[in-house]
């Protein structure tokens, strides 16, 4: 009886041991909420698992502040991917480290890639990605808007305008632009990620329409829209896609 105890204590000592290797090495975790609020979204996750280089978060909070929500999201983000760690910093006590990171408001975070750095919006998880992708990105990609037809403007916060759209796209790391295609000789521009027409009131001269064809021939983006019974001039475009 003496041995078998010896054994079976061993044996229970050795599966704790192996349990904890395992348990510091990988991590799974259950959301068990009925809204899955612990969970990241898939657009979190991919961002994470596609960092190149480390981010770091630092999440200015002070002791009146409730940091509970915000360091349990960034601890998930952190288990997402070995580039990206977080810390936090009272503001009250340490502040040479605020005004090197320019915060002015309790509960702030900011993201770090090398010598980059973003505010985020806000401390929720879409404020948090979207400073995460701002700050790992080198170059900020352009949506264009055309004008010179009657479009809807980006600028305009009315019922017709598209500000609103702006706003999100501005949000997601875009930079809005306007563009004239008349005065195009060639391509278009070469940091363009798409192309909005949104819902032009005139034709498109052959030589526009022309322009948007190769850029979409050649791989480009667009979002074209258009009203019904407006003529656009931009048949020969839709054609191609077998647009309606």
């Amino acid at each position: 009886f003496g041995s078998n105890a010896l054994l079976m204590s061993i044996a229970f000592i050795g599966i704790l041991g192996i349990l904890n290797f395992l348990g510091t090495r990988y991590h799974g975790r259950l959301d068990v909420t009925a809204n899955q609020t612990n969970s990241l979204s898939p657009l979190t996750i991919q961002v994470l698992k596609g960092l190149k280089e480390p981010v770091r978060a630092t999440a200015f909070y002070t002791t009146h502040s409730d940091r509970t929500t915000v360091e349990n999201m960034l601890r998930e983000y952190s288990l997402q991917s070995d580039k990206f760690t977080y810390r936090f910093v009272d503001p009250e006590a340490e502040p040479t480290i605020a005004d090197e990171y320019k915060v002015q408001f309790d509960a702030t975070v900011v993201m770090e890639r090398g010598s980059r750095r973003e505010i985020a919006s806000a401390t929720d998880e879409n404020g948090l990605t979207n400073a995460i992708v701002k700050v790992s990105q080198d170059t900020q990609p352009t949506v264009y808007f055309t004008t010179g037809h009657g479009e809807h403007s980006p600028t305009d916060s009315g019922n017709n305008g598209m500000s609103l759209v702006v706003g999100a796209l501005e949000g997601e790391n875009y930079k809005v632009q306007t563009l004239d295609l008349t005065t195009i000789t060639s391509t278009l521009p070469s940091d363009i990620a798409a192309l909005v027409i949104a819902g032009p009131k005139q034709p498109f001269d052959p030589a526009e329409a022309k322009t948007v064809k190769d850029y979409l021939s050649n791989g480009g983006r667009a979002v074209i829209m258009l009203d019904p019974q407006v003529v656009s001039g931009l048949d020969d475009v839709l054609g191609d896609w077998n647009i309606k």
